[in-house]
């Protein structure tokens, strides 16, 4: 216990913050942002710019193509759907589509995508930059004579915008992109995964009071022959009292830096940038968890054996907000009787912030590292049923 403690202290000590001389490790953490603030070259190890955006310059190129990116080869599908839905659009606007882009059309433009380049920002086509069609006239339909090849993002970023504001928006979005920088989430998939990793709520409390030198220390065992989990005071007595807090804040705070506590990715935690990809391939996702270098969410079905019930006990891994039923055999006898006791509403199922050993049956949510800690713990995955990688970021 006391080797994780002094590399805490040895990591704030690098911002000359004294962590003995602050009530707590909130009050460290935002000391270590104001530190930063002031001195990013000493914050961030691996960079001499802490804050982004401020060395941005309209005029430079932000550009950084991917050179593992596989050209883009129009198919037959891909156009079909796109000239349906620019003919949809010409015709909710009111413009003729008698002579719009069609199916007939599909040899030219295959041709066309993989010879050409983006007319408003010169990358080429790729599948990691799909290509559509841009009106150069935003009167007239999209027609051959009046359509140039863009990319899909150039094309939403252009629309019926001035141009400097077009410019600008294509800018920043590739100054992000060039440094991982966190982008807005367009995928529905991923932003319901995500939603699903907010977790929050009342926690349950053993004891109402805890008086030093007086109250006995609460232990939880497990009785594996009678498959119970068994309350009662051991001979201990409290001295002091001390209590956890999870805040996003914390990591986020001094992100990057090294920290012999953190085993994964080269000793240090990263935030998640722009996202890569998502998939529901059982495969996938089990090969992004075993290798231990992507920075991922991931939606996992699993549990910890019995055996190793009485380690994790003091404190259940698993923080989750669940839905919990007031039967006898769910909340404990002692607990349901005094519920009885004070004619406590038992029909209704009540939302608890608790711990647990198993992911109750149900697929829960986790980020990279804090599956990576459950399974270091014995953690089994039974089932993969989602994953979203993103690319690693340092930035605060």
């Amino acid at each position: 216990m006391v080797k994780p403690l002094m590399n805490l202290i040895d990591t704030f000590e690098q911002f000359n913050i004294d962590v003995l001389h602050y009530i707590s490790i909130a009050s460290c953490t935002y000391a270590t942002k104001h530190y930063s603030t002031y001195f990013p070259s000493k914050f961030n190890l691996e960079s001499d710019k802490q804050t982004y955006y401020e060395d941005f310059d309209i005029n430079v190129d932000y550009s950084n193509p991917n050179p593992n990116a596989k050209p883009f080869e129009l198919t037959v599908g891909y156009w079909k759907s796109k000239c349906y839905h620019y003919k949809q659009q010409d015709y909710k606007a009111g413009r003729e589509t008698e002579k719009n882009v069609t199916t007939d059309d599909y040899d030219y433009y295959k041709q066309l995508f993989e010879t050409s380049m983006c007319s408003i920002c010169n990358a080429k086509f790729t599948y990691d930059n799909l290509p559509s069609l841009d009106r150069q006239d935003n009167e007239l339909p999209h027609t051959k004579a009046n359509c140039l090849p863009a990319c899909v993002s150039c094309n939403i970023a252009h629309a019926n915008r001035d141009p400097k504001i077009t410019s600008l928006h294509i800018k920043m979005r590739q100054y992000a992109i060039k440094h991982n920088l966190p982008m807005t989430i367009s995928d529905e998939r991923i932003y319901k995964l995500l939603r699903e990793c907010i977790t929050g709520g009342l926690a349950a409390v053993f004891h109402r009071e805890n008086i030093a030198g007086k109250t006995h220390i609460n232990e939880l065992t497990y009785d594996e022959q009678s498959n119970k989990v068994i309350s009662q005071d051991n001979e201990n007595v409290v001295t002091h009292v001390f209590a956890l807090d999870g805040n996003s804040l914390y990591p986020s705070s001094y992100s990057s830096i090294k920290n012999e506590n953190i085993p994964y990715t080269d000793n240090r935690m990263y935030m998640a940038g722009r996202s890569r990809f998502y998939s529901e391939k059982p495969f996938v996702i089990k090969s992004c968890i075993d290798q231990r270098k992507e920075i991922f969410v991931a939606k996992v079905k699993g549990y910890f054996p019995k055996s190793e019930y009485n380690n994790l006990l003091p404190l259940p891994p698993i923080f989750r907000n669940i839905e919990i039923e007031n039967k006898e055999e769910v909340i404990g006898e002692y607990v349901y009787s005094q519920a009885q006791k004070h004619s406590l509403p038992m029909t209704k199922k009540d939302r608890k912030l608790t711990t647990l050993v198993d992911t109750n049956g149900q697929y829960m949510v986790f980020n990279n590292y804090y599956l990576w800690l459950l399974i270091d713990l014995g953690f089994i995955i039974t089932d993969y049923k989602a994953i979203t990688v993103f690319e690693k970021n340092t930035a605060y």
